[in-house]
């Protein structure tokens, strides 16, 4: 959702971390001047130690600008799923029926979907209708699926394939090995409600399915609306890249903490605590503004913003 070069780490030459970018930022926005809790504070003695040194300043900024990373969208995605309700699809399908009449007379499945922003079609298990025995390859944007045909009726392998449902078109090709024949498989259920949900979301050009079968499902994900709102957006940018760089900072006050003992008592330990309450209200004030203002979710197919705000796609 967010590039790790959101902010970076410090600006200060001749300093390397094998693997990590420490100075690129795309927000201007550099973890070593968070205000109070900078270099001046950390390493007023200019000595920042390297990304492999357990403990030193380099390595705590990169830790924390990791770790903020994750709880920044956790923070979000949370806040989110509350304010908006997601839920997933209520239908599961077969796109190809698990029986057949005859034999296939085609070998694609070309399936056209609609245009609906932030949906995706789910395939879980890419399967065929066949008898014989031998292989059958299905194939999806070059990628393919090798399932092994030792009996009659339907053999699957399972898959995790996430299709958005921006109007792109996907084909399934099948070839097959040996001696599989494949046998001509509807691609609804004739069942009503199921059916005529499958047909709002896609668009098929036949009415056989060339022996595929495919275990689908629609839903939608927090982490693809927030992924296309950061991308597209600049004030969401800039709003996210402070909520990180706050968070970084209160991560490396709980390092601090982390390495006292309780029974240790120090002046600067209270200055640390004063700080890390201020960085955390700045963080929770700038999430709170992105979830009440920044997200715009009115264009998404996933939610619905009239009255209490729940998910539409489905119902």
């Amino acid at each position: 959702m967010q590039a790790i070069t959101a902010i970076g780490i410090t600006q200060k030459p001749n300093l390397l971390c094998t693997g990590v970018n420490i100075s690129d930022s795309d927000s201007g926005l550099y973890l070593d001047q968070l205000p109070g809790l900078g270099a001046d504070y950390f390493a007023s003695d200019g000595e920042y130690g390297s990304c492999n040194e357990p403990k030193s300043y380099l390595n705590r900024m990169v830790l924390a600008r990791a770790e903020a990373l994750d709880l920044v969208e956790e923070a979000i995605i949370r806040g989110l799923k509350g304010e908006h309700k997601l839920q997933t699809f209520p239908h599961n399908w077969y796109i190809g029926q698990r029986s057949g009449v005859g034999l296939a007379t085609a070998s694609q499945l070309n399936i056209k979907t609609g245009r609906f922003l932030d949906a995706y079609l789910h395939i879980s298990k890419i399967g065929v209708v066949a008898s014989g025995t031998g292989s059958a390859i299905v194939t999806l944007n070059g990628n393919s699926y090798v399932i092994e045909i030792d009996k009659s009726g339907y053999t699957g392998v399972e898959v995790a394939l996430k299709l958005p449902l921006d109007g792109s078109e996907y084909t399934f090709e099948v070839e097959t090995t040996g001696t599989v024949k494949l046998q001509n498989n509807s691609i609804g259920c004739g069942c009503g409600a199921k059916d005529t949900a499958l047909y709002g979301y896609m668009r098929f050009n036949a009415s056989y399915a060339a022996g595929i079968s495919l275990d689908a499902t629609i839903g939608c994900d927090v982490e693809t609306t927030l992924s296309r709102l950061h991308t597209t957006d600049k004030n969401v940018q800039k709003v996210m890249a402070r909520m990180l760089y706050y968070r970084a900072g209160v991560v490396l006050c709980d390092f601090i903490f982390g390495e006292v003992q309780p029974q240790e008592h120090d002046t600067n330990l209270e200055y640390v605590a004063a700080k890390r309450a201020e960085l955390l209200q700045e963080f929770e004030s700038r999430l709170q503004w992105l979830l009440e203002t920044g997200i715009n979710v009115e264009n998404s197919a996933c939610f619905s913003c009239s009255g209490p705000r729940v998910v539409s796609i489905g119902r």
